[in-house]
């Protein structure tokens, strides 16, 4: 789906935002710079490695930099101002699971304009995992 809602949590009630424009499952949501990414996931035509980012000032989505790597079922995680994506799949075959890892940060990106820098591949592939960052 290309439907997004945030919860107010004083209100008690979930309420809904402007649609995404890519319509697309098994995505990441991640926050940074006060903005919700939602990167990855499977569209109708599998894997994608479309990234979408929800200004809440504009009330508006815009295209962010692509992943490197399509992927869906993606582990992500912020950490000190910059996103992580991790792992997935690109067919949902277990030899289709990815070890890879990108990070962004979406602060080096000036009008849209910036790129996923690819790190150290994680010790074993993971698929639909979760991720939290600690320091």
């Amino acid at each position: 789906t290309n439907l997004a809602e945030r919860f107010q949590p004083a209100a008690g009630r979930w309420e809904p935002l402007p649609t995404a424009g890519i319509d697309r499952t098994m995505t990441t949501g991640l926050v940074a710079s006060g903005r919700w990414y939602v990167c990855g996931g499977k569209d109708n035509g599998g894997a994608t490695d479309v990234c979408e980012v929800f200004d809440p000032e504009k009330q508006a989505w815009a295209q962010a930099p692509s992943l490197n790597t399509p992927r869906y079922g993606v582990v992500g995680a912020s950490l000190a101002g910059s996103l992580y994506i991790c792992g997935g799949t690109v067919d949902g075959e277990e030899n289709g699971n990815l070890a890879s890892l990108e990070r962004f940060d979406p602060r080096t990106c000036a009008g849209g304009v910036g790129r996923w820098e690819t790190l150290a591949a994680m010790p074993v592939p993971r698929f639909a995992a979760q991720a939290t960052a600690y320091h």
